[in-house]
């Protein structure tokens, strides 16, 4: 079988290789803003912090058809769990259920954390569990003992509403499975100082950046000193071949 070559393969094939500058080319590393402006002699043209940006394509949504696709999937899986959780939940004993989607505002020092808590139960007179619905990969144990959203709740709902939580829960409607933790008045009072730390921090300026898998579709990656590009003193006479990886 013979397939005919496209047209911008012939012209690839034709200047590429005779370039002194490649701008934004597929599997070549790319110019940054300030190196091409670095070029032209306008270094100061632009605001700093789009100097690194990379001339590439950018971000790829993906066609209508694939987003329509994914989209299903998803609204299949989300049918799906809830016929078995309803099927669970009529097996159960019925809970007696307190609150559901309860909003809260919660004064820690200067800062003030707004929220919603999923489900709030009664076990006893002021003893509740809180209850956080929980879509996509299943949460551990370790996750519920080591959260700090349910330690946020917990404060919640002692400060705004009276509550004591005996328990505090995330329910995983991937496998409707219940992890359940508690948290001690010590633990509440660390939570609350870490949300305090993080408040002064934020007031102050100061964002301390965490790498890792999430930078990849972080709105502010240009602009994150961990993820922004070095520039490097490049000659004006450069080939494309040099600036193949």
């Amino acid at each position: 079988m013979q397939i005919r070559e496209f047209g911008v393969e012939r012209w690839m094939d034709l200047y590429e290789n005779q370039c002194e500058l490649n701008l934004a080319e597929t599997c070549v590393e790319s110019l940054t803003v300030g190196e091409l402006l670095k070029i032209a002699g306008k270094e100061d043209a632009l605001l700093g912090e789009i100097l690194p940006m990379k001339l590439t394509y950018g971000a790829i949504d993906g066609t209508e058809r694939l987003r329509s696709n994914v989209a299903s999937l998803y609204e299949k899986q989300g049918v799906e769990q809830l016929r078995e959780f309803l099927a669970m939940a009529e097996r159960a004993p019925t809970p007696d259920v307190l609150h559901t989607e309860h909003e809260f505002n919660l004064q820690i020092g200067s800062a003030t954390v707004v929220g919603r808590i999923d489900r709030i139960d009664r076990l006893s007179h002021d003893r509740v569990v809180i209850v956080d619905y929980k879509t996509g990969r299943p949460r551990t144990q370790e996750d519920a003992d080591e959260s700090l959203q349910l330690s946020i709740y917990a404060c919640a709902a002692r400060e705004s509403f009276g509550y004591e939580s005996e328990r505090l829960a995330f329910y995983n409607l991937e496998d409707n499975s219940l992890v359940a933790t508690t948290r001690s008045s010590e633990q509440l009072e660390d939570a609350k100082a870490k949300v305090h730390d993080v408040a002064e921090k934020i007031a102050a300026g100061h964002f301390e950046p965490k790498p890792g898998f999430q930078c990849n579709f972080c709105a502010y990656r240009n602009l994150c000193p961990a993820t922004e590009k070095r520039l490097f003193p490049i000659a004006v006479k450069k080939t494309v071949a040099s600036r193949i990886q």
